[in-house]
């Protein structure tokens, strides 16, 4: 599906930016919380990936979560990413707040 082929191809975008990183910063690589990170979900993308193609269903895996919950830590990049645009992180900062608002109003309408 379009979805797994999104998903293969910016794996392997993520693949080739840890290994250019670890070529650069060779074992100084592990002093970086990031690059840990980053190594970690590369690792569960690739186990998510052979997950798919072998057709195992993650729900008859037990502890399938830890790797949705490594799935989720992509945000952190994005969330990282972030810190470099002051002007999109504030524009991202009001959305989470509208969202929130939005969620109290739902709430306050039930």
């Amino acid at each position: 599906s379009l979805m797994q082929a999104c998903n293969a191809i910016l794996l392997a975008i993520y693949t080739v930016e840890v290994i250019l990183r670890f070529y650069v910063y060779r074992w100084d690589f592990w002093h970086s919380l990031w690059n840990v990170v980053d190594f970690a979900i590369v690792l569960t993308g690739f186990a998510d990936l052979f997950l798919v193609q072998w057709g195992v269903n993650a729900a008859s895996i037990p502890n399938s979560k830890v790797l949705k919950i490594f799935r989720m830590l992509r945000l952190a990049r994005a969330v990282r990413f972030l810190k470099m645009f002051p002007s999109l992180q504030g524009i991202i900062r009001g959305f989470a707040c509208a969202m929130q608002a939005m969620g109290w109003g739902i709430a306050a309408i039930m």
